[in-house]
């Protein structure tokens, strides 16, 4: 396995994570704004890790973005579908299912 296919194998797992994590972080963050001062620490400290998931989740999506158009893991067909589904943030185990289906 090469660099950019383990970088995107790792990626297809941590970008639904981190995405998810990020809209847990939003929904925490605007439930402590609804509370007043008592929590303004707790919510200063999600606001950050909103801004954390959602850079990490977009930076692993479009290394598995550029992966799925630029690498040769899937047959052309296959990469466009992919390319087309991760496109709304979906599709991530598809493309694992598609890469081991390559593999062997």
């Amino acid at each position: 396995m090469t660099g950019w296919q383990r970088a995107a194998w790792v990626s297809s797992w941590i970008a639904p994570v981190a995405g998810a994590l990020s809209l847990l972080s939003i929904a925490l963050a605007l439930a402590a704004a609804r509370q007043g001062s008592a929590l303004d620490d707790l919510r200063v400290a999600l606001q950050m890790r909103v801004l954390l998931f959602a850079a990490i989740s977009i930076v692993t999506h479009a290394v598995l973005l550029y992966r799925v158009h630029k690498g040769s893991d899937v047959t052309p067909e296959e990469s466009s579908k992919l390319a087309d589904s991760l496109k709304f943030g979906f599709g991530y185990s598809a493309w694992r299912r598609a890469v081991r289906r390559n593999r062997t």
